[in-house]
């Protein structure tokens, strides 16, 4: 009776296997990689897009940026110029595409897109082997108009500096990745809503009072978050915060009423003061995390 090959045996054969699929896949990218160096375009581009800029009427519209496997920046424009993006990358590895598109109605949607366009070993093994420089792209957004912001970063990050921009509203979708933001100056206008939601990564927020956001909806998960709500409150706030597996830290400014927060008094004597005190109203939401409001 012949004997069947044992457990052992097939499970060194499977592991001997996968090893070297391993190496097969790990060996093809490389090359791949090796024969790009030879050609390797870096991208220099400035596009400007005419809006923002006089004699353009303020019309309201939509910025929508699309961003992964780079590092991003968005700034106000200089006073006087319109919309704007500069970027500066390798083309066999990346791609870039805006689009402008207008209405009947006369609004206006631009959308930024930046994402690699090789799979990510080969990625590695090109910016490991060649001398290109690590992606990078600025985007510049005019001060005179009004937008409504939306961001998706993933596998990668961005730095904000939004103070005196015109924001309506403004969206943050971060996934494996994070962001910077700052407001170092009042908005033109307070901002209607600031929604904010993540997983697998962190960001940090400062003077947001500055933007006034009537509505301010954040939800983070395996991850981390701080929040600084110190700046010029025009208005009251309505916070819905969570968080699940992280920790999100909160910092309030001196003088404000708060209330949803259990050891934080609400301060009735600003409350009933000759002069309005805009109220923080908190909603939170714990699970295997903390969030943790300091004034």
């Amino acid at each position: 009776m012949s004997k069947k090959p044992g457990c052992l045996k097939t499970g060194c054969f499977g592991c001997l296997g996968v090893t070297v699929l391993l190496i097969l896949i790990v060996g093809i990218n490389f090359l791949v990689a090796w024969s790009r160096l030879d050609d390797q375009p870096i991208q220099n581009l400035e596009l400007t897009r005419p809006i923002g800029a006089a004699p353009t009427p303020a019309v309201a519209g939509r910025v929508l940026l699309d961003l992964s496997q780079g590092e991003f920046y968005i700034h106000p424009a200089p006073e006087g110029e319109s919309l704007s993006v500069k970027a500066n990358y390798d083309e066999t590895v990346f791609n870039l595409e805006e689009d402008l598109s207008t209405t009947p109605g006369s609004s206006w949607t631009y959308v930024v897109k930046f994402h690699r366009k090789v799979p990510f070993l080969q990625a590695i093994f090109h910016q490991l082997l060649s001398d290109s420089p690590d992606p990078e792209v600025h985007v510049f957004l005019p001060s005179d108009v009004p937008i409504e912001l939306g961001i998706l970063v993933q596998e990668g990050g961005f730095e904000a500096e939004l103070g005196g921009l015109w924001l309506t509203e403004a969206e943050i979708i971060f996934r494996m990745g994070g962001f910077s933001l700052d407001v170092s100056e009042p908005l033109k206008e307070p901002l209607q809503s600031l929604k904010i939601e993540g997983s697998m990564g962190g960001f940090e927020a400062d003077r947001l009072g500055n933007a006034s956001p009537r509505f301010l909806d954040v939800n983070c998960k395996m991850g981390g978050a701080e929040i600084d709500l110190s700046g010029h409150w025009l208005n009251d706030c309505d916070l819905n915060l969570g968080i699940r597996m992280g920790g999100m830290a909160v910092l309030l400014p001196e003088d404000i009423r708060v209330t949803g927060v259990p050891d934080i008094s609400p301060d009735p004597l600003k409350k009933n003061s000759e002069v309005p005190v805009p109220a923080l109203n908190f909603n939170m939401k714990q699970k295997m995390g903390e969030i943790e409001v300091i004034r």
